[in-house]
């Protein structure tokens, strides 16, 4: 009789010892998170410090037609509508990376899908990356887009 309380009372403080140190790491990994979201919000850049003049005027587009098996190399002009095919894309930013850094063109794409009663239907809207193209890309059974550069007017 006096081992099994002894037993119950092992038993009992081992369970005391766990839920103490899961308590401890718990509260350590909650002040361990609040760090990291202070540090991460020391570290964001302010919307005035975007550099404007990376932001070009045309973008270049490679599409391809899936049933024909040709390639055209377009360029579109930053917020003007330019059809291809039965494809409307409308271009809406297009940055290109600084000389001193790897090559890189990215491009915010809207792309509709012409219907023959002279609706719209949307296919395609995000930025299309060139060093990329499988980040971000058009599915359509037609057409693949792909993002190549940025061109000054």
């Amino acid at each position: 009789m006096i081992k099994q309380k002894q037993m119950k009372k092992n038993k009992f403080s081992i369970l005391i010892a766990t839920i103490s140190l899961f308590s401890f790491a718990s509260m350590s990994m909650a002040e361990e998170k609040i760090d990291n979201t202070q540090e991460a919000q020391n570290f964001k850049l302010p919307l005035d410090n975007v550099d404007s003049s990376r932001f070009y005027g045309k973008a270049v587009l490679q599409i391809l037609n899936k049933t024909t098996a040709k390639t055209a190399i377009i360029e579109a002009k930053v917020g003007e509508l330019t059809e291809y095919g039965k494809m409307t894309i409308a271009v809406r930013k297009c940055w290109q990376a600084p000389l001193d850094q790897k090559p890189d063109s990215r491009i915010l794409l809207e792309i509709f899908e012409n219907k023959s009663d002279g609706a719209k239907n949307r296919v395609f809207f995000g930025w299309m990356i060139s060093s990329s193209p499988s980040i971000s890309s058009l599915e359509h059974p037609v057409y693949d887009v792909v993002a190549l550069s940025c061109k000054n007017k």
